[in-house]
């Protein structure tokens, strides 16, 4: 009868653990979802829809790229006319 109590005592202590587990990982699901909401929300106030996010990202990384290769084709002209100015004025 002892170690019926014990193994009953036992099963029930492993069942408040998984309540405890599931009512932890249900809070973090719930703010998870509200955490989507909110970020959902700000893409479309920003005039991107969350569903193409993707596609958004990719074209904005291609725009960024062209950019940077513009700045640095511009710094390499630049650099060439100072240092042919300075040069010239040796």
């Amino acid at each position: 009868m002892v170690a019926d109590r014990a193994q009953l005592d036992a099963l029930v202590k492993r069942r408040d653990v998984l309540k405890a587990t599931k009512d932890r990982l249900m809070g973090r699901l719930e703010s998870a979802r509200a955490d989507l909401a909110a970020v959902e929300e700000e893409c479309r106030k920003r005039g991107v829809s969350p569903e193409n996010l993707d596609s958004t990202v990719a074209e904005l990384t291609r725009r960024f790229e062209v950019s940077v290769r513009d700045l640095s084709d511009r710094i390499s002209v630049a650099e060439d006319h100072v240092k042919l100015f300075i040069e010239g004025a040796k």
